[in-house]
């Protein structure tokens, strides 16, 4: 037998755990996405809704009434609120080098937030296409 098994093993109730715990969770964001998907929808990329829901809020806060995009998938932006189109992009610490996915035409402000350690953001920036 060898004897790296048992200490990997002694984890499993552990690794099950944290499993079951994602998966509760991200059933309930879905759920709350077809129930309320004016905030909460979108497609399966759940850090980008967390993404638009932080960001939505975030707006709001400044006094905007942003609307999520029509659709699953927009190419290019993901709130609307007045003559903006704006792209929403999640940055977590998971993420080492600090890249996101390639941004996409269409859109006319960029909404970047950065998620600490906790996924609560720690540096929120709004850019115009122009800046």
């Amino acid at each position: 037998m060898n004897q790296l098994t048992v200490p990997i093993q002694s984890r499993d109730a552990d690794i099950k755990s944290a499993i079951e715990n994602y998966l509760q969770a991200r059933k309930a964001l879905l759920a709350l996405g077809r129930e309320v998907p004016e905030r909460i929808g979108g497609n399966g990329n759940i850090i980008g809704r967390i993404g638009e829901f932080l960001g939505m809020r975030f707006l709001e806060a400044l006094g905007y009434a942003p609307c999520k995009a029509e659709g699953l998938s927009n190419p290019g932006y993901d709130l609307i609120e007045g003559d903006a189109f704006i792209q929403v992009k999640a940055i977590t610490q998971e993420n080492q080098r600090g890249r996101s996915v390639r941004l996409t035409p269409s859109w006319n402000q960029l909404l970047l937030i950065e998620l600490g350690e906790h996924y609560t953001p720690i540096r929120i920036g709004l850019l115009t296409r122009k800046q």
